[in-house]
């Protein structure tokens, strides 16, 4: 998940974004630290996508509640 942001600064290109999928980062990246990525990937984050999760299977315990969704800055 690290590597996304990095490239897409390597490019150097205005045209060239992320789009974050929200059930793909829970099952690739459970332990990983979500705010950590979000933050990296901001300056170039074109559309995140909550949808298709499955609660109860990626994150144990957790609704959609959990994660706190806001508008961008």
């Amino acid at each position: 998940m690290d590597d996304a942001p990095r490239l897409a600064k390597a490019s150097g290109c205005d045209n060239v974004g992320l789009i974050f999928n929200l059930c793909h980062f829970l099952k690739v990246a459970p332990g990983s630290d979500l705010q950590k990525t979000l933050d990296a990937a901001k300056p170039f984050l074109w559309a995140v996508s909550t949808s298709g999760t499955d609660w109860l299977e990626v994150a144990p315990g957790r609704h959609a509640a959990y994660f706190r969704l806001r508008p961008a800055d």
